[in-house]
């Protein structure tokens, strides 16, 4: 396909975008879109945090760029809107991630499948962070590409302040760099390469030290992220009938009768500030798995049901909504497994980006899997997860179609 009809390809698929933001973005906030805009108020005050409760529920990012526009007095509408230019712009790094291995047409259909995967589109008209965590880590990941490849200081310098604002938006990743980066260390001595990929997660990491700083000044802890984790590894720790590991909030817990199980636990966190109920999530969900493990296995195989399927869930309806992660994700996890095995026993001549790329991409997954999750958490893997699929089956395998005349 010429250039000029890829770029209107690209230019349809960008007014796509924007046609769907513009049809499905007028409705009123909720659930996690007012906590959002709440942390981007409180920059505009000059904290992020209140320091009575120590609310530090997700990181700094998305608010950040949310405050330019309550600073401004702009319609948060408008923000909304630029999730269609976020993850516009994560296909055309997508894109240009893949033209290193394949020729330019196979790249292009391969990133119109991303463009239209789609668990992509039910978050691309609300204020969260799905669209920008897409465009980050596919941004982060072109850029490793180039930095490991052409070896050049600037652009190693751009991988790093992607990765950082990656981790600043979904804190979980600050995990997966600092286990990524552990684990390029010993690899140097196999590959020099890997000592980029050691030296940008290390940089990563130094470029969120600000807010690391501002999380010890409030909580007087190290390497202090959110304190949402407790709770999520709690609720999956739960031994109770005909639940697998699903979070509920307080509210629901205290307002739902068949929740009321839950209560003594929750009556014990009444007026601690939210650190304290971190700590106290943590210490409550270790004792249940040392007591029960097998039932957190059996809560983990759940919630990889979750991440991949949207289901299972206690208490609540199966909805058609559910379909709509599904079929695309049982498609996507199929092509993963089956490049699994010609990517391992391929492992000596893959290239070192390629390598890192897939120890990025297991961590995120095993480690996710490990404390509640769900399919809209897995969104922000999938240009990974492509790049690493894609170059398996461009560089790795060879599939045709055999040929008519030799089968007679």
């Amino acid at each position: 396909m010429p250039g000029n009809k890829r770029a209107i390809c690209f230019m349809v698929l960008f007014i796509y975008y924007v046609g769907i933001c513009v049809f499905f973005a007028q409705r009123p906030l909720k659930n996690d879109e007012w906590r959002y805009r709440g942390y981007a108020i409180n920059l505009t005050k000059g904290f992020y945090a209140p320091p009575d409760t120590q609310y530090l529920w997700n990181g700094p990012g998305y608010p950040l760029f949310l405050s330019v526009f309550v600073l401004s007095k702009a319609s948060l509408i408008i923000a909304k809107y630029f999730n269609a230019l976020f993850l516009f712009a994560a296909v055309i790094f997508f894109y240009l991630s893949l033209c290193f291995y394949i020729d330019r047409k196979k790249a292009f259909w391969c990133a119109m499948i991303l463009g239209l995967y789609p668990p992509l589109l039910p978050e691309l008209p609300r204020l969260l962070t799905e669209s920008m965590s897409v465009f980050l880590i596919s941004g982060f990941a072109y850029f490793l590409v180039r930095a490991i490849k052409e070896k050049k200081t600037k652009i190693l310098l751009i991988a790093c302040l992607f990765g950082a604002y990656l981790i600043l938006t979904k804190v979980v990743y600050a995990y997966v760099v600092a286990a990524t980066l552990a684990i390029s260390l010993p690899l140097c001595f196999w590959r020099r390469d890997f000592l980029r990929s050691a030296v940008i997660c290390a940089g990563c990491l130094v470029f969120c030290l600000p807010y690391l700083f501002y999380t010890y000044s409030l909580t007087g802890k190290f390497f202090y992220w959110s304190n949402s984790g407790g709770t999520a590894l709690h609720c999956m720790s739960r031994p109770s009938a005909n639940e697998w590991g699903d979070w509920f909030n307080t509210r629901e817990i205290f307002e739902d009768d068949r929740l009321s199980h839950h209560r003594p636990f929750f009556e014990t966190l009444q007026g601690k500030d939210y650190v304290e109920q971190d700590r106290l999530f943590k210490q409550e969900a270790i004792r249940n798995i040392r007591r029960d493990p097998f039932n957190y296995a059996m809560n983990w195989m759940s919630n990889l049901g979750r991440m991949w399927f949207d289901y299972p869930f206690a208490y609540k309806y199966q909805r058609p909504h559910t379909l709509f992660y599904m079929f695309p994700n049982a498609l996507l996890l199929s092509a993963v497994l089956f490049s699994v095995f010609p990517l391992l026993t391929s492992v000596r001549r893959l290239p070192s980006e390629i390598l890192v790329l897939g120890i990025f991409a297991i961590v995120f997954i095993f480690g996710s899997s490990l404390i509640y999750t769900l399919s809209r958490y897995l969104v922000s893997i999938v240009p990974v997860l492509l790049v690493l699929v894609f170059y398996c089956w461009g560089e790795v395998l060879e599939i045709r179609w055999k040929d008519s005349q030799q089968q007679l």
